[in-house]
């Protein structure tokens, strides 16, 4: 991290005379905007002062009274023109040297220094030449002495200027990315984001099979990719970049290559996935709970990356010593979302790589938990896409979501376009297989046909043969909950539960230290546990989750 006192501007209105006193209005000095001006026009004494030969240079000599490392910036009308880094000693700085058919602009130049460790005093000289070949010699002006002298604040560590610039635009595509999500405009300004998967577990099913016109029928397989890939930023840090150089791909990322014909799929984030190193006793060879990033370059330099993701897994309390310095709470930082590797429900790697943490693979990661089906579903043997069209009534219309499928005989398929005629209810469709776990029930018209009386008077009139209509709901995921138990650290900790759910379901805490950001919901959700500083003893507690009419347990300890 780099340190950095705010910049002082440099004060240079204490002018001394020189050689030569100019005093062509206007002045080569701006007293008020406390700034050295190059003028073309009026800063040469004599004749023919637009000749192309004419020049002008200007320089700033620095001399600092201690040894901080310091930053000198020069603004030409309040727009950054140089910047001179990691300056330390006396220098002589050639801010501007050229000549008037080189450059026939005027400028207006001022100077700002800062530390970058430590504070500086130092002092300052600007020195004018102008070369005039009408006089024969050149003629300048010393702008201030060394007799001024500026101390700069101490220099602090500025958050701000240690942040990787990412846009808003590539933070939640990167997520999108990442974790395979679907974004759905629910308002001007407000959306529904969910897992594509999660998406999908709640849809409806319409039975279509005597809606379709079997002659409109093409079936194809599905285009599948010859090369995979799903990427992280390269990182130049020490232990990435070996791992790279070792492997000859990223630490988290993934690729597959397969001999056919296609195209290729690329999902890339534009996060850095920083290999973290757990920490080693020296004396006892016995490894640590702490883990560390280390972001230098193999040569010790720091180095300031792609914006980094980890997760922020719990709070060991306690004295931990580093290099003399006593740390009473440190967070535990990791691809893991759990110190507890039974506990581990997601990695941000994208494969199955070794945790830095725990030595060993990790399977529930970003492709195995957001991105698997989806794959695994396209290169299916069984996988079909059909283009097709029929009848779609009004009942279906009204509610139909992206995220329905269509039984056409005996197999279900998720919606790619969906294109009606409003008029008349003609369709076009194309789906594909899906091949999840088959539905328990069938969201369709049943018709069922009733003799309402024995007809026994010829006079009297009698309505007979009466159809009902029977929508049951369609389910296709068992009721449930991701944990059943949980071992949390003495510190403040957060953790995720996922709620399996085809029906409304709600929760109920037993302490007041364990609490949750929902505590009711309809059909499949995520819940986020929060869990209380533990100052005392070790505890227990539980959270009661009543999906329909079953009851699951969460029992936790800190």
């Amino acid at each position: 991290m780099k340190t950095s006192s705010t910049a002082l501007s440099v004060d240079i209105t204490s002018k001394a005379t020189g050689i030569a006193n100019w005093s062509i209005s206007p002045d080569e000095i701006d007293l008020v905007n406390n700034s050295v001006r190059i003028d073309w026009a009026t800063g040469f004494v004599g004749s023919g002062y637009l000749q192309p030969s004419r020049a002008y240079s200007l320089v700033l000599n620095v001399y600092p009274l201690n040894a901080s490392s310091y930053k000198v910036e020069v603004f030409d009308n309040n727009v950054l023109f140089e910047t001179y880094d990691n300056l330390n000693g006396n220098v002589a700085l050639t801010v501007y040297n050229k000549r008037y058919n080189e450059d026939s602009a005027n400028h207006l130049f001022t100077f700002k220094v800062s530390s970058i460790d430590g504070f500086l005093s130092f002092n300052t000289a600007a020195v004018l030449i102008a070369f005039n070949p009408g006089a024969g010699v050149p003629v300048y002006r010393e702008i201030n002495g060394i007799g001024t002298t500026q101390t700069t604040v101490d220099s602090i560590l500025k958050i701000k200027e240690q942040l990787p610039d990412m846009k808003v635009k590539e933070y939640f595509t990167s997520l999108v990315n990442e974790f395979n999500l679907i974004i759905k405009p629910t308002g001007v300004d407000s959306y529904y984001i969910d897992t594509l998967d999660n998406w999908y577990s709640s849809g409806k099913a319409y039975d279509i099979s005597n809606l379709v016109d079997i002659k409109e029928v093409t079936v194809k397989r599905p285009s599948v990719k010859k090369r995979i890939d799903f990427l992280y930023q390269k990182t130049n840090t020490v232990l990435g970049k070996q791992y790279f150089d070792n492997n000859q791909v990223g630490y988290g990322d993934l690729k597959a290559t397969y001999n056919i014909t296609g195209d290729e799929l690329k999902i890339e984030s534009q996060f850095e996935n920083l290999m973290f190193e757990r920490l080693v006793d020296v004396s006892t060879n016995i490894k640590t709970d702490l883990q560390v990033g280390f972001a230098v370059d193999l040569n010790g330099n720091p180095v300031k990356g792609k914006a980094l993701s980890f997760y922020r897994n719990g709070i060991e309390n306690g004295a931990l010593n580093i290099g003399g310095s006593a740390y009473t709470a440190i967070w535990h930082t990791a691809t893991e979302d759990n110190i507890n590797f039974n506990q581990v429900t997601n990695s941000l790697n994208f494969g199955a790589d070794n945790s830095s943490y725990f030595y060993a693979p990790i399977i529930t990661g970003l492709y195995y938990n957001f991105w698997k089906t989806y794959i695994e579903d396209l290169y299916n043997k069984k996988t079909r896409v059909l283009s097709l069209k029929c009848k779609l009534p009004i009942r279906i219309l009204l509610h139909l979501g992206l995220n329905d499928r269509f039984i056409i005989g005996d197999y279900k398929y998720k919606i790619s376009t969906v294109k009606v005629d409003l008029t008349n209810g003609d369709a076009e469709i194309e789906v594909f297989s899906d091949l999840s776990a088959p539905t328990d029930s069938v969201n369709s018209i049943i018709p069922i046909t009733v003799d309402s009386t024995d007809i026994t008077v010829d006079s009297e009139l009698h309505t007979v043969d009466e159809t009902s209509i029977h929508l049951p709901d369609t389910s296709y995921i068992i009721n449930g909950i991701s944990l059943t138990t949980y071992v949390a650290t003495k510190g403040e900790e957060h953790f995720e539960v996922k709620i399996s759910a085809n029906t409304n379901w709600g929760l109920l805490s037993s302490n007041s230290w364990i609490t949750a950001n929902k505590t009711s919901g309809k059909k499949s959700d995520y819940i986020r546990v929060k869990l209380l500083n533990n100052s005392g003893a070790a505890r227990t507690g539980t959270i009661t989750f009543t999906i329909g009419s079953s009851t699951f347990m969460l029992n936790i300890t800190q």
